[in-house]
This record gives structure tokens, C-alpha cells and sequence, in this order.
């Protein structure tokens, strides 16, 4: 097995669909991507990769994954004309950059015992030497073991006059807070499958495919109780898309909806 180090340019490349990705990870345990290796064609079905995000902030390891469909060309990305070399892999864990600074930062793969890696190489698809690969497993694990000790994920699902208990901790690959299901139901009954902040339907937008699908947002999150209380789900939650989900919870404190609404009408 080799292990190869995957690129993430956001300028490029924006990945709206990375907190469903982040989502995803945290509930079933993995998620599936497709990604550009440049113009790499050895790296094969079983072999390691790590994905970095350059050059914005915060630049840094923001997930590691195993391939399972080698280099293989296909359609350019972004210029339809050209091919790019990709590669499949299942990501096993991966960081909500867009809300968090918590990766594996630049800084912290320049140290000796990791310096040795190609993070200032140009293009994606490098490999990453074995030595510095095995001590890179080692510093990646402690950072995820760090995360689901003391971090708290984004409330991204929970998905009324009802009460229902729930923010009690239970025990997955990280700490999360659990969330009612029967919740996010009356939720959305009471509310619709409208996002609540820019009105987006799925299904409107996708036919069947988008029928049933919307996140569900605490008005106020389950991280400021970090204990089991009661909540409405006429009154303390809300349908909200994805993109929107993830805007509410970009700033350092929870922004209001009606404030992201303001900011959508300018």
C-alpha cells in the first residue's frame, strides 16, 4: 500500500457540498469522492490518501480516506474539452473546514518528523514517502482522538406544542449530541420542507430525487446546553438547507435567521 497526498483549492474548486460530505462521515462512518490527482496514473485500488487544503486558511490535513478505484482519466472538472486524472476513494474522516480551524495545519506537518511530506509540492496526486506516511497516521489519529474528546460537531441534523428530551451524549466515533428523530418529523410538519432562510425546495428544484430531503436547525445549538432538555420543534427548530445550515454556523456564534435572511435580500 502506498499513500498518496490529494489537493483542495477552494478558489478552484468552492465544494459547496462539503458539510453533507462532513455529515455524512460523522453518521455512517465514510463518504465517497471523486478527486483530481494530477497527473498521477500509479495510484491503485487499496492505497492510502490524505487530503490538504492550500493555500487558504485554515491550510492544513482536513482528511484521509482509501482508495477504491485507482487513477483513471475522464472529463475535466472545470474545462469540459480536456480530461483530468481522478482517483475514487472512501474517506473514513474528514473536517468541516468551512467552520472549523481544528486540522492538521501546515505549520504542524513543517515540524521535523513530518517535514519530509510534499506539502509544499505543486499539484495533487504526490506521494507521500512511507516513513513520514506511517508517523502521518499516528498524528492524524491523535488529532481525531483530540476532536471527539472536546469538540462538539456541527449541529448540522435534528431533523411540536410536544416536548421531547434529547443533548444527551452517547457513544459513536465521535461525541455527538443526540438528536430526536420524532423532533425532526414534527418538525417539518409544522414547518414544510421549504428551507426557512432562502425558501429552497428540493423537490421542486429535483423531482423525486430531492423529495424528503432538508436539514433541520437548532434556533439555539445543543452545544450551549451540553446537557439533555427539553425542546419544541414547533418553537426551537427549524427546516433550512444545507448551504444555508452552514452559514448559520459560520460564524463564531450562531447567527440569527433572520439575520442571514437580511444578508440574502441585499
Amino acid at each position: 500500500m502506498s499513500t498518496f497526498l490529494l489537493k483542495w483549492k477552494p478558489s478552484v474548486y468552492p465544494w459547496l457540498e462539503l458539510p453533507e460530505c462532513v455529515d455524512q462521515v460523522r453518521h455512517e462512518g465514510s463518504c465517497l469522492l471523486r478527486w483530481s490527482c494530477g497527473n498521477t496514473k500509479k495510484i491503485k485500488a487499496g492505497d492510502r490518501v490524505f487530503l490538504l487544503r492550500r493555500p487558504n486558511p485554515p491550510a492544513g490535513i482536513m482528511g484521509a480516506g482509501t482508495v477504491t478505484k485507482g487513477s483513471y482519466e475522464d472529463e475535466h472538472y472545470a474545462r469540459p474539452s480536456e480530461t483530468a486524472v481522478y482517483v475514487e476513494a472512501r474517506f473514513d474522516s474528514l473536517i468541516n473546514v468551512t467552520t472549523e480551524s481544528a486540522v492538521l495545519s501546515v505549520s504542524r506537518l513543517s515540524q521535523p518528523d513530518l517535514s519530509g511530506g510534499p506539502w509544499t509540492i505543486r499539484g495533487s496526486g504526490k506521494t507521500i514517502p512511507s516513513p513520514v506516511a506511517e508517523k502521518l497516521e499516528h498524528v492524524w489519529q491523535q488529532l481525531l482522538d483530540v476532536r471527539a474528546k472536546y469538540s462538539a460537531p456541527l449541529p448540522e441534523e435534528i431533523a411540536v406544542p410536544q416536548k421531547f428530551t434529547e443533548g444527551a451524549m452517547r457513544q459513536i466515533t465521535v461525541n455527538a449530541y443526540e438528536r430526536d428523530p420524532e423532533a425532526r418529523r414534527l418538525c417539518i410538519e409544522h414547518h414544510g420542507w421549504r428551507c426557512a432562510v432562502c425558501k429552497f425546495d428540493f423537490e421542486e428544484r429535483y423531482g423525486e430525487l430531492g423529495r424528503g430531503f432538508i436539514h433541520v436547525h437548532h434556533l439555539k445549538p445543543l452545544s450551549e446546553t451540553q446537557r439533555p432538555h427539553e425542546i419544541s420543534p414547533i418553537d426551537d427548530l427549524r427546516p433550512v438547507c444545507p448551504n444555508c445550515h452552514a452559514m448559520l454556523h459560520r460564524p463564531p456564534e450562531v447567527m440569527a435567521i433572520e439575520t442571514l435572511e437580511t444578508l440574502l435580500r441585499r
